[in-house]
């Protein structure tokens, strides 16, 4: 699906404290509501407004961005539309709380990740992976062409959407070094979604910022490249080393 890409000014209007700054591509917004159970909203704590995005790989295991870091205190699944513009948090079953950062970076364009972990939910006793199930990764570099999605919990003018859960789909524009350039809409809050190959479901990349231009076709939003960023594929790995020990003892 071939989109534009151009950034309105009302990123402006919703320029946030929620992350980086991110772009809108294209002359109207295409995100649309979506219930995904594996991606969750990262905030500072259970009553917050909003922050970020995470999604589970295996039974502990939580990716998202780097500059991410303060928001992944909590992480909560099973979300629905907000109302009048504010989240509508889910039931405690469906919250669960940072166990330890097991790796992270946030030094701008491809070197921006996080992986960290989550107890399991105080009130079922499960882990958010056997819950609410995860996402594969894909290791192999990506090329063009190729369709994305993207899913993430970014601001909106329309109240119902505004940081509740939202899917957007695009191309891969670029795949350069540990860098991915995309045409999906985002806006603040949408910073640690993954980046997913539409075809195969598996991640490539985790988005971070924005970088969509006014006019022509200049420009992308920005993620961080799975395959190429060998830190970040050292913590995943470590992550699920550390939860591979935890349930042998």
């Amino acid at each position: 699906m071939m989109k534009g890409i151009i950034a309105l000014g009302l990123v402006g209007l919703l320029s946030s404290t929620f992350a980086v700054e991110k772009t809108q591509c294209g002359s109207t917004d295409d995100r649309v509501l979506s219930y995904d159970r594996p991606i969750g909203r990262m905030l500072k704590k259970t009553d917050a407004f909003g922050g970020c995005t995470g999604t589970m790989i295996s039974k502990t295991c939580v990716l998202s961005a780097g500059h991410c870091k303060d928001y992944a205190e909590v992480i909560e699944f099973n979300t629905e539309a907000s109302v009048d513009g504010v989240i509508v948090h889910p039931g405690p079953e469906s919250v669960y709380f940072k166990k330890d950062i097991v790796g992270h970076q946030k030094f701008g364009a491809g070197y921006d990740w996080m992986v960290f972990r989550v107890h399991p939910n105080k009130i079922t006793g499960k882990f958010a992976g056997d819950a609410q199930g995860t996402y594969e990764l894909s290791f192999k570099v990506p090329t063009v062409p190729l369709d994305l999605v993207l899913i993430g919990y970014g601001r909106d003018i329309e109240p119902d959407k505004n940081f509740a859960q939202q899917v957007g789909h695009g191309e891969l524009i670029t795949a350069k070094r540990t860098v991915i350039g995309h045409n999906i809409d985002t806006q603040g809050g949408t910073s640690g979604s993954v980046i997913v190959e539409r075809i195969s479901n598996k991640v490539i990349g985790i988005h971070t910022d924005g970088g969509c231009r006014v006019t022509g076709n200049e420009g992308t939003n920005i993620g961080t490249m799975l395959a190429t960023q060998k830190r970040f594929r050292k913590a995943i790995e470590s992550c699920l080393q550390m939860e591979k020990d935890d349930l042998s003892k």
